[in-house]
């Protein structure tokens, strides 16, 4: 049949071009290798079936089928030799001249019935449309320890994945294992380009080309892939963009890059066993030894204990593990949390009590706050900083707990919220780092030192994590706008800012801003009497010193006591203490 041969010619080219001969055809273009292969090899075979084709006579109106066609060739050509065939299937583009004479002279037959499946030589391979815009490959140079590279780390690749809720996964290890071919590299207006070709995971016969997109930084801003997963749109992020990136952060560290090894990098294995040991244990029946003295006999259960079996498997799934997470029993009734605390009203603690001072928001000693501040320094980086903040309202949202509309839903919210990612986040982060050392540089002569979670004694409920402490009276609070980066510092851009009415040179923070009252509360929780309000972009660096406002604290902190009081302590009970057990009927 005709299709075995077109299944041999488009076997050997890669994806793209099947791709793109799919696309001439207008066919589907999704799926793995071997899809594609099936979908063209149907499309072209469908095609020839439904073609008439003149065999040339004279008679215009007599036409010959594909099968009579083919047999008419194959007479015409059978008289050649092997060599001769072999020259006429060296002018059809990628025919293969290898075989016996039947072969190449079926081969033949079929390129001639099939007009040489539609191909020209000049169709080698079919290009991804470059979103990026990468230069051509001839412009790459090969990755090694004296390439200069922008400043790369496997964070960097943490926050790219994280924008797409995805995680480096299974590509550490295809990294490792030598799924990466190539890496070459390319510098043009002011972009790093990273070319790499990657292995399929599942079949390493495929191979995927990827580019990706660095900033001077080291920030991943677009990538491309050939696999189905790899984004047109330049946001791919699949796996096999993971392991080009985890080479350049390999090479930044090490120095080296693992790619795949060739035939001559391995050890020999001639000399191993060609089959493996399929040898049938022993079986049980088998094996020789003493009989037990007792045997397993079915006991008839008497009628009182089958009417009483729903509680006895009742008390032994509850009683299987305090802690247990059985599904079983999330088909038994609950027991009742408001009625062990109204029934146990001897105790010289309620159930409140207990919980509040367990999660140390009633009260707290000056000891336990200077500990927590001094385990909590590397802030979000801490295990103990998420956990202890968890439960509190800090001053990054003072203005949330005060300004709101639904103060019940927004307490709500505080504790089961789940922890986002963004590019501002992540920016904001690293570049923290930078502006305060660019403070320190500025103010050689005062005492800069990090700071962890701070508890305020008095209400242990309110919490606060500067970025930095300055001197005994003072703290300091970073931002680094990621909108603006690239832009100046003022009311023009950040509308958190304003200029002062007195001096219109001078720079103020907007009193109504969130970060007004963060700023106001990390004093009130630290006791500081100033805070400098860093700001850090590309193009600017401004410090706005934020003087401590008595007035303004007060009105807050009854604010706070209020939210706390009313909203706040009722759904912290209900998440730890009552469970919700209000919004279950348990068939009733």
């Amino acid at each position: 049949m005709p299709s075995k041969v077109c299944e041999d010619f488009w076997g050997e080219k890669p994806s793209p071009q099947l791709q793109g001969e799919l696309r001439r055809r207008k066919l589907s273009t999704t799926g793995n290798k071997t899809q594609l292969l099936s979908r063209l090899v149907s499309a072209i075979d469908n095609n020839n079936n439904r073609n008439v084709i003149d065999d040339g006579r004279d008679d215009g109106d007599v036409h010959l089928s594909i099968e009579e066609r083919q047999n008419a060739l194959r007479a015409r050509f059978s008289g050649l030799k092997v060599n001769e065939l072999k020259e006429l299937l060296r002018q059809k583009p990628g025919a293969l001249i290898t075989g016996k004479k039947s072969t190449l002279l079926d081969r033949l037959v079929y390129y001639e019935t099939n007009s040489d499946f539609n191909v020209t030589p000049s169709d080698d391979t079919v290009e991804l449309v470059d979103v990026l815009n990468s230069p051509t490959r001839d412009k790459f140079k090969d990755i090694n320890a004296n390439s200069t590279l922008p400043p790369f780390s496997k964070d960097d690749i943490v926050l790219y994945l994280s924008l797409f809720k995805k995680s480096i996964g299974p590509a550490e290890g295809m990294y490792q294992e030598g799924f990466l071919e190539v890496i070459r590299y390319c510098q043009q207006d002011n972009f790093t380009f990273i070319y790499g070709i990657c292995y399929a995971e599942m079949k390493k016969v495929d191979k995927y080309n990827v580019y990706c997109k660095l900033l001077s930084d080291g920030e991943v801003v677009g990538a491309t892939c050939e696999c189905t997963h790899g984004k047109s749109s330049g946001e791919a992020h699949c796996k096999h963009v993971s392991v080009v990136l985890l080479a350049v952060a390999h090479v930044k560290i090490e120095g080296i890059v693992t790619t795949d090894e060739t035939c001559t990098q391995q050890l020999q294995t001639f000399h191993h066993p060609t089959k493996k040991f399929k040898g049938t244990p022993l079986k049980a029946r088998q094996m020789k030894g003493q009989g037990g003295q007792f045997g397993l006999e079915p006991v008839q259960e008497s009628e009182e204990e089958m009417k009483n079996y729903q509680t006895y498997f009742r008390n032994l799934i509850l009683n299987g593990g305090f802690n247990s997470t059985m599904p079983l029993k999330h088909l038994i009734e609950p027991a009742n949390p408001y009625a062990i605390d109204s029934d146990h009203t001897y105790s010289k603690f309620s159930s409140r009590d207990i919980l509040l001072n367990h999660l140390r928001l009633k009260e707290i000693t000056t000891e336990e706050i200077e500990k927590i501040e001094l385990e909590t320094q590397k802030q979000s980086e801490s295990p103990l900083w998420h956990n202890v903040r968890e439960v509190r309202i800090t001053a990054s949202w003072f203005y949330e707990a005060i300004h709101n509309e639904d103060p019940v839903a927004k307490a709500v919210s505080k504790l089961i919220r789940v922890k986002a990612t963004s590019r501002a986040m992540a920016h904001g982060l690293k570049y923290e780092s930078v502006a305060i050392a660019r403070y320190k540089r500025d103010n050689p002569g005062v005492d800069v030192k990090c700071s962890g979670l701070v508890i305020m004694e008095s209400h242990p409920f309110l919490g606060a994590s500067p970025d930095f402490l300055v001197g005994a009276d003072g703290l300091g609070e970073v931002k680094c706008p990621y909108t603006h980066r690239n832009l100046p510092i003022g009311p023009q851009n950040q509308d958190f800012l304003v200029k002062s009415k007195k001096n219109p040179s001078l720079l103020k923070l907007k009193k109504t801003h969130r970060f007004y009252y963060q700023v106001q509360g990390h004093m009130l929780v630290t006791d500081k009497s100033f805070c400098d309000f860093v700001v850090y972009t590309f193009k600017d660096f401004k410090v706005i010193r934020i003087d401590r406002k008595e007035n303004f604290i007060s009105s807050m902190l009854l604010n706070l006591v209020k939210f706390y009081e009313d909203y706040y302590r009722p759904a912290i009970e209900n998440k730890y203490l009552w469970r919700d057990y209000h919004k279950y009927s348990f068939g009733k």
